[in-house]
C-alpha cells in the first residue's frame, strides 16, 4: 500500500503508519504524557510523510526554530531538594525536544540575594523564550518578574510563587495548607502546650523566607486549636554546622524540657535526626517535610515521626510542559495555579513508596 499524502489524512492514518494507537499520537503532538524517544520518532517521521498537520507540530518540525528555556536554581548537592526540582526539569526538556526546547541551567547562592540578582541578570542575557524559578527572594523576584514581562519573556514559578499578575503557570504545594496540615500531624493526638520550630538561619538580612507562607499556616493552626496559651518557640540552626545543630538543640532542651512537638517546615529535617536519636524521648513527635533519601532515613530511625511530601520531580516537569505549552502553540494552561497532591508518610508505611 503506498503513501497518500493530502488534506484528508487524518490521525489515524499517521497512527497506522507508525504502528501506535491513536492516543500514542495524541500525546506526541500535544505533549500530554510521556512517550519513548523510538515511539515519538516513529510518530514525528509518519506525520512528515504523511503530510499531516493539525496545529503547529508540522511546522516547528519544517522550521527547526530553537525555543531556550531557562531554569533559576538554588546550587545543590547530591540528595538535596532542588536536586530533585532540576531532574524534574531536564526531564521535563526531554519530554518536549520534538519541539526543539534548549535547556538553560543557572544556579545562584539561596543564603545571597545579590548571587540571585546576578543569576536573573545571566538568564536574561541567554535570551530565553522562557523561564522557570522560584521565587527565593521576593523583591528581587518580583523586579525580575517585571523584567521578563517587559520584555514579553513567558515564565512560570515553580515550588513557590509570588503576587505576580503575568506569570503563565506555576507548580507546586499549597505552601500555606500544608503549615496547616503539618501542624495537624504535630498535635492531633493530644493537647499542646508548647511547640518549638527549627529553622535555617540565612542570609544576614532576612530577604529570604521561603517557608514563610508555610509557617503561617502552621501559627493559624496552632492558634485555632490552642489559643495563644500555646507558646510557640523558634530554635535557628547553621545547616553547614553539625555542631551548631546539636549546640542549639542542647541548650533549647535544656531550658525547656517540656516540649515535645518539634517541626522543621522546610525539607532538611533530617539535620536534627542525630540529636533527637542521641536525646530519645517516648512522648516527643518530629515533623519534617519531602521525601529525600536522608529524611527517610530519619523516619526509618525513628527519629522523625511524619514525613509531609509531594512528588518534588513532577513540580518541575509539569511546569516546563505548560510553559511549553504556551511558547509554541499560543496555548495558556487550564489553570495558572496548579498545586500538587499532599501526602504523608511514616516508618509504618514507606514500604508502599
Amino acid at each position: 500500500m503506498g503513501i497518500v499524502k493530502g488534506k484528508n489524512v487524518t490521525i489515524y492514518d499517521v497512527a497506522a503508519l507508525a504502528g501506535v494507537s491513536k492516543g500514542t499520537v495524541d500525546r506526541v503532538v500535544y505533549n500530554r504524557g510521556r512517550v519513548s524517544e523510538k515511539t515519538a520518532a516513529a510518530v514525528r517521521d509518519a506525520i512528515v510523510r504523511l503530510g499531516y498537520n493539525p496545529n503547529l507540530l508540522a511546522s516547528v518540525l519544517a522550521s527547526n526554530k530553537k525555543h531556550v528555556l531557562a531554569c533559576l536554581l538554588p546550587r545543590f548537592t547530591p540528595g538535596q531538594y532542588w536536586e530533585e526540582i532540576y531532574k524534574g526539569f531536564l526531564e521535563g526538556v526531554e519530554s518536549v525536544k520534538s519541539f526543539n526546547v534548549v535547556p538553560v541551567v543557572e544556579l545562584y547562592d539561596q543564603y545571597d540575594e545579590h548571587s540571585f540578582v546576578v543569576a536573573c541578570d545571566n538568564v536574561l542575557r541567554q535570551n530565553p523564550g522562557g523561564v522557570i524559578f522560584h521565587p527565593f527572594f521576593p523583591s528581587a523576584s518580583a523586579k525580575f518578574s517585571a523584567k521578563l514581562h517587559e520584555l514579553q519573556i513567558p515564565y512560570g514559578f515553580v515550588d513557590g510563587r509570588i503576587d505576580d499578575p503575568n506569570y503563565i503557570v506555576y507548580y507546586g504545594v499549597d505552601l500555606y495548607q500544608s503549615g496547616f496540615f503539618g501542624a495537624f500531624l504535630l498535635s492531633d493526638r493530644a493537647a499542646v502546650r508548647e511547640v518549638v520550630i527549627v529553622r535555617i538561619k540565612r542570609d544576614k538580612e532576612y530577604k529570604s523566607d521561603p517557608t514563610s507562607n508555610r509557617r503561617s499556616g502552621f501559627t493559624d493552626y496552632i492558634r485555632q486549636k490552642f489559643g495563644e496559651e500555646c507558646i510557640i518557640h523558634t530554635v535557628f540552626v547553621n545547616p553547614n554546622n553539625r555542631e551548631d545543630i546539636n549546640t542549639a538543640l542542647s541548650d533549647f532542651f535544656r531550658a525547656n524540657p517540656q516540649v515535645r512537638h518539634v517541626i522543621m517546615l522546610n525539607s532538611r529535617v533530617h539535620l536534627i535526626a542525630d540529636y533527637m536519636k542521641s536525646y530519645p524521648d517516648e512522648g516527643r513527635v518530629v515533623v519534617g517535610f519531602d521525601d529525600l533519601a536522608d529524611n527517610v532515613e530519619a523516619l526509618k530511625d525513628g527519629a522523625v515521626d511524619f514525613l509531609v511530601t509531594r512528588n518534588i520531580a513532577m513540580q518541575s516537569f509539569n511546569a516546563v510542559t505548560g510553559l511549553v505549552n504556551y511558547l509554541v502553540k499560543g496555548e495558556r494552561p487550564a489553570r495558572r495555579d496548579n498545586y500538587m497532591h499532599i501526602d504523608v508518610l511514616t516508618r509504618y508505611n514507606l514500604d508502599r513508596m
